[in-house]
């Protein structure tokens, strides 16, 4: 591990950074989850998280923080597989997303693409998967995505959170 140099060590904010970049459930998530907030993890930064922010919620972006092996993983990837989807993959195996309300995958990648088929088969939680296409482009020259009113995500995500709100209620 590489140590902190002298002018880092008394950064206030590079203190706050590295303790949040320690470990995947922080105290802010902590709180948040406990004031009775919801977490939406995603994977890649294409997802528009300013959707899950307006919506009300947290975005947390996926990671492998704390992952030391892929042993678990590496039954549902092949060896050729990157490591990012498969140490995040392990992590969710172990347990240490459980925090999580909903999950977004974007067809990003084939590996990433892989982590949605597999969570699908293996996991039970969070309770909505969702998988998301990436933005259409208007066919200009310049690429601009064609704007959208509402992204085709955010009515399910709605919904399936509140249908198993309602169903935990339930005696």
């Amino acid at each position: 591990m590489v140590e902190d140099s002298e002018a880092l060590r008394g950064c206030a904010a590079y203190a706050t950074m590295k303790r949040v970049a320690a470990s995947l459930e922080t105290p802010e998530v902590e709180d948040w989850k406990a004031d009775g907030n919801r977490v939406v993890g995603y994977f890649c930064s294409t997802v528009p998280e300013e959707l899950f922010t307006a919506a009300g919620m947290m975005a947390f972006r996926m990671r492998g923080t704390g992952s030391t092996s892929t042993e678990y993983a590496d039954a549902n990837f092949t060896p050729i597989n990157c490591s990012f989807p498969r140490h995040c993959f392990n992590e969710a195996l172990e347990g240490n997303f459980e925090f999580l309300d909903a999950l977004i995958v974007i067809n990003s990648c084939d590996h990433i693409r892989r982590i949605y088929d597999n969570w699908l088969k293996e996991l039970d939680e969070p309770d909505f998967v969702h998988i998301m296409a990436p933005a259409p482009k208007d066919g200009a020259a310049t690429g601009r995505v064609v704007p959208r009113r509402h992204h085709p995500v955010e009515g399910p995500l709605r919904g399936a959170l509140r249908h198993r709100d309602q169903r935990r209620r339930r005696p």
